[in-house]
């Protein structure tokens, strides 16, 4: 059964502030009325969850997204039927560690250091040198204990701010 329903843009429940209308494909439309989840259904699945993931800030930001696709498939193969959203919440948190993009976070922390040393630090010298630990501790607290909430990594990126002392 296809439903419309309005939801926040992340589509699977991680916060942003303005909505759309979409179109909300759970497990169940993907098994055709059937009640039997084929491999074909599964691959279909799987491809829609990669493409939700690549249309998400956060998500296509902190993890690779067929990373989470191909974890989402194995784990529709290996084991019992869940709701979509609690096996992507499961993998967007701790059973997903494999999937992070550190390079990514590291490029997004050191950007978001960088726009808050041009407004309070722009005559520092050591700037680059800050950001560069900013994005390292950042990527290093994300995959201690990664989870995709934004208020998560808004402290991230403050504590690792606050750890990474500016020399000046």
């Amino acid at each position: 059964m296809i439903r419309f329903i309005t939801v926040l843009l992340a589509t699977f429940c991680f916060g942003f502030s303005f909505s759309v209308t979409v179109q909300a494909k759970d497990s169940f439309y993907f098994m055709k009325d059937d009640g039997e989840f084929s491999p074909e259904e599964k691959d279909e699945e799987a491809q829609y969850v990669y493409d939700r993931c690549q249309e998400n800030a956060l998500q296509s930001v902190y993890y690779k997204c067929e990373c989470i696709a191909g974890a989402f498939r194995a784990a529709r193969d290996n084991g019992p039927l869940v709701p979509q959203a609690t096996l992507l919440y499961s993998l967007f948190d701790q059973k997903g560690k494999e999937c992070i993009n550190k390079p990514a976070i590291a490029g997004e922390a050191y950007e978001f250091c960088d726009q808050h040393i041009k407004a309070f630090r722009s005559r520092a010298p050591d700037n680059e040198a800050y950001c560069e630990c900013v994005a390292r501790q950042t990527v290093r607290d994300f995959s201690r204990a990664p989870q995709l909430r934004t208020h998560f990594i808004s402290n991230i990126h403050v504590r690792a701010m606050g750890r990474c002392r500016p020399r000046s």
